[in-house]
């Protein structure tokens, strides 16, 4: 049986396959340097800019193929929110303000956006909009 979700799989699909990539690729990183010590920091600023105008657009292209079917997908909220709360400290420390991250807080950061993207994904899948 065919979910009446299954419109626009690759279009949607290769918009999460792009937001879940750039996240890995931060999340390495940030693991490495959490800090963001000498140039990393406006790198690590400009990929959150980055990953954050990719949600958007893909929030879009779900609201243009499903209309408001779709507003209960939290999951995709809380990762903005979690990046929005790292981007932050970023800026923070970027004016020469001290900044405290506990290794407990990072941990628990990462395994957050990982756990909660990953959730998307299968909640996606489920509903049959990506493969």
């Amino acid at each position: 049986m065919r979910s009446i979700f299954g419109l626009g799989g690759n279009k949607l699909e290769g918009e999460v396959n792009k937001i879940d990539k750039d996240i890995k690729k931060l999340l390495d990183e940030v693991e490495k340097d959490p800090f963001g010590r000498n140039k990393k920091k406006k790198e690590y600023k400009r990929l959150i800019e980055k990953i954050l105008k990719e949600i958007e657009e893909h929030k879009e292209s779900l609201h243009k193929l499903y209309g408001s079917k779709l507003n209960d997908l939290q999951d995709l909220e809380n990762v903005k929110k979690y990046l929005g709360i790292y981007y932050e400290k970023l800026k923070e420390l970027e004016k020469g303000h001290r900044v405290v991250i506990h290794p407990q807080w990072l941990t628990a950061w990462l395994r957050a956006i990982r756990t909660t993207l990953n959730k998307y994904k299968d909640e996606l899948h489920n509903l049959g909009i990506i493969k």
